[in-house]
């Protein structure tokens, strides 16, 4: 009940959503990132360090 006070506005609903959306597609880059550096692991190519270093600088980025 207490939401529904909240967005109980079309304006306030649409930019609720569209922070959401964005919040989303952040997390989804950040993601993939990850997910590429740990195939670089996987393959050899870096060391868990460095994946470790890469996550925690692009953590302080976004």
């Amino acid at each position: 009940a207490k939401r529904k006070k909240e967005f109980n506005n079309i304006e306030e609903l649409k930019v609720f959503a569209a922070r959401k959306v964005s919040e989303l597609n952040k997390y989804n880059r950040a993601l993939e990132k990850r997910e590429e550096d740990k195939a670089l692991v996987d393959n050899g190519k870096i060391i868990k360090e460095e994946f470790i270093t890469n996550a925690l600088i692009e953590l302080n980025y976004y």
